[in-house]
């Protein structure tokens, strides 16, 4: 528990290089503690995917913030403002990296009413 709170302070002080090797423990701690299903747990995943995009390497990113989305959908769904969030960071992710097609059609969907998996989803 001492690792996740190590973990928790590195992350919100933005040392994020220092942050990386301990905050699996914080995850895993609060999936014990509260489940996947839990807000709060979700909040903790979508803040460790900023990690990667932190330390410039945004294929992790990408693939993290996937992970997230499809966690955040199947236990919040998919209008839950969560979930949302998540969306949006996942937009900025490709833009980040001059997706902007991707960027623009993910940020798009994530504000329609009916967004779900198959129309957030960039064509590439």
């Amino acid at each position: 528990m001492a690792r996740s709170s190590v973990a928790q302070l590195l992350l919100e002080t933005q040392r994020f290089e220092e942050a990386e090797p301990v905050a699996p423990d914080l995850l895993a701690d609060q999936r014990e503690a509260l489940g996947d299903e839990n807000l709060f747990t979700q909040i903790s995943i979508d803040s460790l995917v900023r990690i990667p995009n932190n330390l410039d390497r945004h294929e992790d990113e990408e693939r993290d913030d996937l992970e997230a989305i499809s966690l955040s959908e199947s236990t919040l769904g998919p209008r839950h403002d969560g979930t949302l969030v998540s969306l949006t960071h996942l937009a900025k992710c490709y833009a980040d990296q001059g997706e902007w097609t991707s960027a623009r059609h993910v940020h798009r969907n994530a504000r329609a009413p009916s967004a779900s998996h198959a129309t957030w989803w960039p064509s590439r």
